[in-house]
C-alpha cells in the first residue's frame, strides 16, 4: 500500500493564529470594550469615585462576552444560518444590560460608550460572520465511486472537491469520504 503524506487543513501557523477563537475574542474585546472606555475616559484607571466608567466597562463586557459566547456556540451548530441570529442576539443581549440598569434603578453610566459599544459588536459580528463564511468553509475530498457521488448533487455550504486519483495534490481538505460498500472501489 502505497503511503501519502497529508497535512491538515488550517494546520499552518499563521492559519492556526488567524482561526484562533482565544485570539478573535481578545482582538474583540480590545475594540469593542476597551476602545470606547478609553476614548471617553483616557485611562483605563478611570477616578476611583468614577461609577459611570465602571458601570459601563462592566455593562458593555458582560454583554460582549454573553454575546461572543452565543454566536460562538451557534457557529459551531451543524446547519445554522448564523446571518439571522446576529441581529437578535445582540439586541436581546443589550437589552437585557439596560433592563438591568433599569430594574437595579442605576442611572450612573455613559450612554455615549454603551452605544458605541453596541455599534462597534454589529460590526465585529457582521465582520466575523463573513470572515467565517470565507474561510471557515468545510472542504471535504471526495472518492467518486458509487453512492458517494450523491453528495455533488447536494446544495450545502460545504465544499465538496472529487477525487480523481488516489493523491490529495497538495491540497488540505478537512475530510476525505468514500463509499467503503462500493463494489468498483479500487485497492489504492
Amino acid at each position: 500500500m502505497t503511503k501519502y503524506p497529508y497535512e491538515r487543513r488550517h494546520s499552518r501557523w499563521y492559519e492556526l493564529l488567524l482561526l484562533n477563537s482565544l485570539l478573535h475574542f481578545i482582538c474583540a474585546y480590545t475594540f469593542i470594550v476597551l476602545a470606547p472606555f478609553l476614548l471617553q475616559w483616557q485611562s483605563i484607571t478611570a477616578p476611583a469615585s468614577s461609577t459611570v466608567a465602571y458601570n459601563s466597562l462592566i455593562a458593555s463586557s458582560a454583554a460582549f462576552i454573553i454575546i461572543f459566547l452565543i454566536l460562538y456556540k451557534l457557529k459551531n451548530l451543524p446547519s445554522t444560518h448564523l446571518l439571522p441570529s446576529i441581529i437578535p442576539t445582540i439586541i436581546l443581549v443589550w437589552l437585557g444590560v439596560l433592563a438591568t440598569f433599569f430594574f437595579l434603578r442605576e442611572a450612573s453610566y455613559s450612554r455615549s460608550v454603551l452605544l458605541s459599544s453596541l455599534l462597534l459588536t454589529y460590526a465585529w459580528a457582521f465582520l466575523a460572520f463573513f470572515f467565517i463564511r470565507r474561510y471557515g468553509v468545510s472542504k471535504l475530498a471526495l472518492v467518486p465511486f458509487n453512492r458517494a457521488n450523491e453528495l455533488l448533487k447536494l446544495e450545502s455550504s460545504t465544499k465538496i472537491c472529487p477525487l480523481h486519483e488516489p493523491n490529495l495534490q497538495k491540497h488540505h481538505y478537512d475530510s476525505v469520504v468514500a463509499d467503503l460498500h462500493a463494489k468498483d472501489l479500487p485497492i489504492d
